[in-house]
């Protein structure tokens, strides 16, 4: 076998030492032995391409390796020991040591089996976003807290590639001149063959500092404010200033969140989300606002007292100020002031507001000195207005009402009384509750009538789809005369209070730039509570319903539908659709796939939508005419494909003579029958060509027509004797598996060191396991259970104990298609060692095989044995 590598040097060395003829072997006359080595793949013996190195155990050195005719070889020196190690991408590294002593010949072979290694290549590139071309960069990669590789782009090599061997979430940081270091995050899956991952990441110039103006969005005039910047995530103040000229310089730091906020009087309070880097120069508007300001006086000498002031607004909100006098409006129009100080009369006045920009707006009032005379103003509780009409008493202790007392021309009730006596007072009025009250020190004060119990109604405003409450409209209410009457908003969110008579009718009408604004008459005031449901402009209701995509028949997904990016609530499955906006709808819903519509307001064209959904797979049902007797199937060979030969697998009902097989309705499928006897059969089908003719029974009925028998008549030649006609051999089914004659599986262990002990035992090497709590469904490749005490007990052996090395082997039992059943099983096994590898197994120390319906451990003649065979083992290779 060495003969093929001998070059002319060596053959000449041969035949000059065979013609000496005084030495007895070539090594006792040469120094030097030739030592040849290759790679090859250990599955498919293919010679491989690897790098070879060659170290001296002696001397530490290098040999170096030299080539003849595409054969790499070495010189052993005499006496020396070396070790030679083969390295190639893709495969598992090998090394070997060699002794020269131990050689016999003058020239050696040395092959490596090499076994492949699932691996990943990493391809990096960098662009600048802005020229959407490649930047030379810097890449350094890390998995945890380890640089596992380093390396840069240029302008004329453009990726920088890396082979990694470990699956996991690796960090990568890559710098640029002039850009700011980037760091990300990519998960990386081993595979074979090679699982190649191309990543491009965008470069970040680098920080500059810039000028940052705040200005009057009015006048565009700089705003003197109090500005402070914060970094969101710590919290951290980066900048604090109040800068007379609205202006300031910062350097905000590449993937920093800021938060700026600034103030200013008579200006809105402004805030600013903002993220890192900025390169530009940055000017940012505030807006001016109406603030009033207040000033109070003693009437005498003109000084500043201690006021309060109490406001009502066009609304009727009432707002009260104290200490601080100043507020900033919500509403436009006249606000009535009541103003009051210890010790002084109280005086009302009313301010205009006619906008919100109007800046700062000064008014004052002036107060005089207060005596011994009461001074009381009968008030609506709710319109806080000055009552007319009011029947106003005052009674002693004894009950003498006192007379003469009338309201001046400001309605205001004034009388004296003596300091010495008692005093009550009585105050009424048409559709109010009457008011009594103790006299006592407070001089001046306002008495406040509350409506009739049974005249107040209580109106609240709905959403007339969602049921929710309305607070962004308003309400007015008109009696007979087309005149507004007064309507009080409670500080509930949609809830009006008005004062009625049940004998009057009255009309309503809302105000609203979300909701319809019509009139309509408040007909039953039978009810003190009044709901009023209102209808958004623009709005059409959409009523969903959900069918089968084949049988039609209606389901009920779970489904949520969005607007604009939110959740809406959705009522008895009515969407209100409203112009302007962008609706989705998810929908799911247990063995069917997900629906999902992006721009739902699109299909709003009539009142009603009907969606369909596609269940995952649709059973359907083939039926071969004829077939009567479970005999008849003993020797069908049924098989149906998809796409590049996918199978699908079959099932033989016994009970009904038909086969019972699961497809998708968005495939295209192909069915072959053979059957001994007869033509063989294949067509062509999809679900919707078989939903046709029913949809709630999907079903294929074929018949096969039998090869007919011809019968053929020889004569006998009278002159030439013919040659019989060769027949060709009756092709011979492949006999199905047998029993494969195996040890007995051995039990797994049930406590964790015994498990350990197993495990690491020498002679358990080559032991086969059952993995009897692994359960799958039938012909399904997912675990049932999510927690297998089992598999956590071996990837905990696996974790603590390095030197073991398993096998995970799936089996199926005989039904099916057998390219099908391996799959299977194959994906069986895949999904116990993917559980081992989330456990924290070690994916380099395990095997995974399929091996189909090949070695049943039983026969497959009952559904016992059957489920004997539908099994996952593991098998112990190393320790």
């Amino acid at each position: 076998m060495i003969y093929k590598y001998l070059s002319k040097k060596v053959f000449y060395k041969v035949f000059l030492i065979l013609l000496l003829g005084s030495l007895s072997s070539l090594k006792s006359f040469s120094q030097d032995i030739f030592v040849y080595v290759e790679a090859i793949d250990n599955f498919s013996g293919v010679e491989l391409k690897a790098e070879f190195r060659v170290e001296s155990l002696g001397s530490g050195r290098s040999y170096t390796l030299k080539d003849e005719d595409g054969k790499k070889y070495f010189e052993f020196k005499k006496g020396d020991e070396v070790r030679i190690k083969v390295i190639l991408d893709g495969f598992y590294p090998e090394e070997k040591n060699l002794v020269y002593n131990d050689l016999t010949s003058d020239e050696e072979l040395v092959t490596f089996k090499l076994k492949k290694r699932p691996i990943a290549r990493l391809n990096l590139s960098a662009l600048e976003p802005d020229r959407k071309r490649k930047q030379p960069a810097v890449f350094e990669v890390y998995l945890g807290s380890k640089l596992v590789g380093k390396g840069n782009t240029t302008k004329n090599a453009d990726i920088f590639s890396l082979v990694l061997t470990e699956g996991g979430e690796y960090s990568v940081v890559v710098s640029g001149e002039g850009f700011d270091p980037q760091k990300y995050t990519q998960v990386v899956e081993v595979s074979t063959p090679v699982n190649v991952i191309n990543r491009t990441v965008d470069l970040i110039k680098a920080s500059s500092e810039i000028l940052v103006t705040f200005t009057d969005e009015q006048y565009g005039k700089p705003v003197a404010c109090k500005i402070d910047v914060k970094e969101k995530v710590s919290g951290k103040s980066v900048y604090q200033g109040s800068p007379g000229n609205g202006m300031f310089k910062m350097t905000f730091e590449s993937g920093t969140d800021y938060l700026i906020t600034s103030t200013a009087l008579g200006f809105k309070d402004f805030t600013r989300d903002l993220t890192g880097p900025q390169n530009q120069n940055l000017e940012f508007k505030m807006r001016p606002v109406t603030m009033v300001q207040f000033e109070v006086l003693n009437a005498q000498n003109k000084q500043a007292i201690k006021g309060n002031v109490k406001l009502v607004s066009p609304s009727g909100k009432a707002i009260e100020l104290n200490g601080d006098l100043t507020f900033l409006p919500e509403e436009k129009g006249n606000y009535k002031a009541e103003v009051s100080g210890d010790g002084f009369m109280p005086k009302s006045g009313t301010i205009m507001v006619n906008s919100f920009n109007g800046g700062v707006m000064n008014f004052t009032f002036e107060l005089e000195a207060a005596d011994q005379q009461y001074k009381i103003k009968v008030i609506d509780h709710y319109s806080r207005e000055v009552l007319e009409n009011v029947t106003f008493k005052v009674f002693s202790q004894a009950g003498v009402q006192l007379v003469g007392i009338k309201p001046d021309k400001n309605n205001s009730w004034n009388f004296m009384t003596d300091n010495e006596g008692k005093y009550f007072i009585e105050a009424s009025a048409e559709g109010y509750s009457d008011f009594t009250k103790n006299l006592k020190e407070d001089k001046v004060f306002d008495v406040e009538l509350y409506w009739k119990p049974e005249l107040t109604y209580t109106i609240n405003l709905k959403d007339e789809l969602s049921k929710a409450v309305v607070d962004n409209a308003e309400l007015k209410i008109l009696n007979a005369s087309g005149k507004s009457i007064f309507v009080y908003k409670t500080k509930e969110q949609g809830k009006y209070l008005a004062r009625m008579y049940k004998n009057q009718s009255y009309s309503y009408l809302i105000n609203s730039s979300l909701f319809e604004e019509n009139i309509a008459s408040l007909s039953n005031l039978e009810n003190n509570v009044q709901d009023l449901f209102l209808k958004k402009k623009g709005s059409k209701e959409l009523k969903l319903e959900f069918v089968d995509y084949l049988t039609k028949e209606k389901i009920s997904p779970d489904y949520r539908i969005g607007f604009n990016g939110k959740p809406i609530t959705v009522v008895d499955d009515k969407v209100l659709i409203e112009k302007n906006g962008v609706y989705t709808l998810r929908a799911l819903m247990k063995n069917y796939e997900a629906l999902k519509i992006d721009n739902l307001e699109q299909m709003a064209d009539k009142n009603g939508l009907s969606l369909e959904m596609k269940r995952e797979t649709y059973p359907i049902k083939v039926y071969v005419k004829g077939m009567k007797k479970a005999a008849d199937f003993n020797d069908i060979k049924l098989t149906i494909e998809f796409g590049n030969n996918n199978a699908v697998r079959s099932t033989l009902i016994p009970e009904g003579f038909y086969y019972e097989a699961y497809v998708q309705a968005d495939n295209k499928y192909k069915i072959n029958i053979v059957k001994e006897g007869f033509e063989a059969f294949n067509r062509e089908f999809d679900l919707a060509e078989l939903a046709k003719r029913d949809p709630k029974n999907l079903k294929l009925e074929i018949e096969l027509l039998e090869i007919r028998k011809i019968e053929t008549v020889v004569t006998k030649p009278e002159v030439k004797k013919e040659e019989p006609v060769p027949v060709a051999p009756k092709p011979v089914a492949p006999a199905p598996a047998s029993v494969v004659a195996k040890e007995v599986l051995a039990k797994v262990p049930d406590n964790q060191e015994a498990l350990n002990k197993e495990l690491t035992d020498k002679a358990s090497i080559g032991k086969r396991y059952f993995l009897d709590q692994v359960n799958f469904d039938q012909a399904s490749p997912v675990i049932t259970d999510k927690i297998v005490a089992q598999l956590n007990s071996i990837a905990q052996t696996l974790k603590t104990k390095p030197q073991v090395k398993i096998e995970i082997v799936g089996h199926t039992d005989n039904v099916g298609d057998p390219r099908a059943n391996k799959g299977l099983s194959r994906f069986r096994a895949k999904a116990v060692a993917n559980y081992l590898f989330n456990a924290g197994a070690d994916p380099d120390r395990i095997i995974v095989i399929g091996k189909g319906d090949l070695e049943p451990i039983a026969p497959n003649d009952t559904e016992e044995n059957k489920a004997k065979n539908r099994r996952v083992e593991m098998i112990l290779i190393e320790n």
